[in-house]
């Protein structure tokens, strides 16, 4: 995980998403497959990685989109 990257995570009894590194919320859902949908497409837009944390916060799941667009040239 690395600042810029995308973080699904969940606080306060919703699931939300943010820049690693960065303190303001992108957006805010009450279901976690909303907010790691939405989470997976700021990634891809920013080309960056996305981080999927459980309700405990341990990291569920990471997907790089900045490789796949370089390994598709």
């Amino acid at each position: 995980m690395s600042d810029g990257d995308i973080e699904t995570y969940q606080a306060g009894g919703m699931w939300h998403n943010r820049v690693v590194g960065e303190r303001c919320v992108l957006s805010s859902h009450l279901e976690k497959k909303d907010a790691e949908m939405a989470g997976r497409a700021f990634a891809g837009r920013r080309r960056v990685g996305h981080i999927m944390r459980s309700i405990l916060g341990r990291v569920q799941s990471e997907r790089r989109y900045d490789q796949e667009d370089a390994a598709r040239c």
